[in-house]
């Protein structure tokens, strides 16, 4: 985990729309969560999707993930990809 001021060390930044049938166009290495509450990823190098609960509001998980469920996401409101 890491700070916002974490996010100044990725050249790309985007924001994340959840969608539990769409990979996202540019896998990340890291995600932004502005909200707390939960967010569901596929990672990139498996098939398996993982839930992080409890995700903190202003947090950098440093997760690398080629999807992120609208399903079981409730910090939806503010996810930014870290590529």
């Amino acid at each position: 985990m890491g700070s916002l001021d974490a996010i100044e060390h990725y050249g790309n930044q985007f924001a994340i729309t959840p969608d539990s049938e769409t990979d996202l166009t540019t896998p990340t290495r890291a995600i932004y969560v502005g909200s707390a509450g939960a967010f569901k990823i596929t990672g990139v190098s498996t098939s398996v999707a993982v839930i992080f609960a409890g995700a903190l509001a202003g947090t950098v998980y440093k997760v690398r993930a080629s999807r992120v469920w609208a399903y079981s996401t409730s910090a939806a409101d503010n996810l930014v990809g870290l590529a």
